[in-house]
């Protein structure tokens, strides 16, 4: 009987150590900063847990997405998961999870998914077989919200250049625009643009009057460049200040907006993977975060260069590249004793050289006299001096 039970804990304990497999898949590339920071956040809050092992795959959809590419890359991922058992999967943004419900009978049976980085969910996406096996965390950038923000910020606005692309995350977001469009022409011009080529963009943001305009920038995919080469481009050229929608922007050249972040939604899935792996959770005791952790979010560098105070229009604003509040508290009173202090250096310079220079002449004028004095002194006959009147 002691020897059963021994077996039965060797046993326990070794299932009990087994490593889970969690796999992230993502719909885009390596490099694709929002992807990064997604993979950046997971791969954090998982390292604490050494029997987790985490694999990541790149569909690397931004570049080509087509029916018979995907049916090739299921067969690929079928070969390259064959050693391994599967305990939950992460489908980062639209197109991993729409594989992942596709194929899941193929590569992921019974294994659960939380996703990330979802456009525009609904619980209608969910596929019937899948309905109890899904959580996970809602993308959702608010473009009504960001429009409101610029025309609080700058009151005096014109023209809004809306910059977007024809990707899939593009389309969505361009669909729920369009209302948003008519419905605040009566306060400004907008005009959208997500077909020009880029040296055609560059021109149109050229022109752009400063002091009446402004740019939504929401996404800028072009084969031959990446996200920040093509906003760097636009960026380069423009005179007014840019919003954006996601925080990988910032840093980069936007201004802000109210911005969702790859990290948090990093954040938010790696809680539900170790509630569902550590904690014994089951998913579907888990809610789907269906509120995006958004937040308003600048960079004081262009609210700076812009002269745009936020302060005013937003309630505890996340500020970038901010000096420190001693810096700003008494940055009037710095730049007035520096100007004090210019002027005193300038003054003692002056007084300095016109001491200087008297010296000078007193020593010319003193060698001049004592010339004279010897000149006087060697002449053995007297001389007399008159002056203009013979005196």
């Amino acid at each position: 009987m002691k020897k059963l039970v021994l077996i039965f804990l060797f046993a326990l304990g070794i299932l009990y150590g087994q490593n889970k497999d969690v796999l992230l898949l993502h719909s885009y590339h390596k490099g694709y900063v929002w992807s990064d920071d997604i993979s950046r956040a997971i791969e954090k809050n998982l390292a604490k847990y050494h029997d987790i092992e985490l694999t990541t795959l790149y569909m690397d959809t931004k570049r080509i997405s087509t029916p018979t590419y995907l049916d090739k890359l299921a067969k690929l991922y079928k070969q390259q998961l064959s050693g391994k058992n599967i305990d939950l999967v992460i489908a980062s943004d639209n197109n991993a999870f729409d594989f992942v419900q596709k194929y899941h009978e193929q590569l992921f049976k019974n294994v659960p998914m939380i996703f990330c980085g979802i456009n525009n969910f609904n619980k209608s996406m969910l596929k019937s077989h899948m309905k109890n096996l899904t959580t996970g965390v809602v993308e959702q950038v608010d473009l009504e919200k960001n429009i409101e923000l610029i025309s609080k910020l700058q009151p005096k606005l014109k023209k809004l250049l809306i910059i977007n692309d024809t990707t899939k995350t593009g389309l969505v977001i361009k669909k729920n625009l369009l209302p948003l469009m008519e419905k605040y022409r009566k306060k400004f011009d907008i005009e959208y643009v997500d077909d020009l080529d880029l040296e055609s963009l560059k021109s149109k943001v050229k022109h752009l009057k400063r002091r009446s305009s402004a740019i939504l920038f929401i996404l800028l995919f072009k084969k031959n460049l990446t996200q920040q080469q093509n906003f760097k481009q636009i960026k380069n050229v423009s005179r007014v200040p840019i919003y954006g929608l996601w925080d990988f922007y910032l840093n980069q050249g936007i201004m802000g907006g109210l911005l969702t972040s790859g990290l948090s939604q990093g954040e938010a899935v790696s809680k539900m993977v170790i509630d569902i792996l550590h904690n014994n959770k089951n998913i579907k005791d888990i809610p789907i975060i269906e509120k995006s952790p958004n937040a308003y979010m600048f960079d004081y560098k262009e609210l700076n260069k812009f002269n745009i105070d936020v302060h005013g229009a937003i309630e505890n604003p996340i500020i970038i590249n901010e000096p420190s509040k001693l810096y700003r508290k008494y940055t009037k009173t710095l730049l007035l004793a520096l100007i004090v202090i210019m002027i005193l250096t300038t003054i003692v310079f002056v007084l300095k050289k016109n001491i200087n220079k008297r010296k000078e002449i007193e020593r010319v004028l003193q060698n001049k006299v004592q010339f004279d004095k010897a000149l006087l002194d060697t002449i053995p006959n007297p001389i007399y001096y008159k002056n203009v009147d013979g005196v």
